[in-house]
C-alpha cells in the first residue's frame, strides 16, 4: 500500500472532530495506528492547514499478537500515538 498523499482527507473521526472545533479550541486523541511500509496513515492524512499539531509516538508497539491475525499481514507493529489539534484564532 503506497503512502497517502498529504492532500488525502483526514480520517473520518478527526475530521468530524476538526469540524466542531471553535477557533482556539483543542481536540486531543489518544489511538492505535497501524504502520504500514514505515508508515503512519493518521500522522500523513492528519491536516496542516489552520491548525497547530502535537503529535507523538507514546508506545511503538502494543498488541503485537494481532500482527499474526488475518488482515494485519502488512502491518508492521501498531503503534499508540496522542495527537493535540488546536484550531487557528483563539486569543
Amino acid at each position: 500500500m503506497p503512502p497517502l498523499p498529504r492532500s488525502s482527507p483526514a480520517p473520518p473521526e478527526l475530521a468530524q472532530g476538526l469540524a466542531l472545533l471553535a477557533p482556539g479550541g483543542r481536540l486531543i486523541l489518544h489511538t492505535g495506528v497501524s504502520i504500514v511500509d514505515g508508515g503512519d496513515v493518521l500522522r500523513e492524512r492528519s491536516p496542516a492547514v489552520g491548525v497547530r499539531l502535537d503529535y507523538r509516538e507514546l508506545d511503538p508497539g502494543i498488541f503485537s499478537e494481532d500482527t499474526d491475525q488475518p488482515g494485519y499481514d502488512r502491518v508492521e507493529r501498531i503503534a499508540v500515538v496522542g495527537l493535540v489539534v488546536e484550531r487557528s484564532g483563539g486569543a
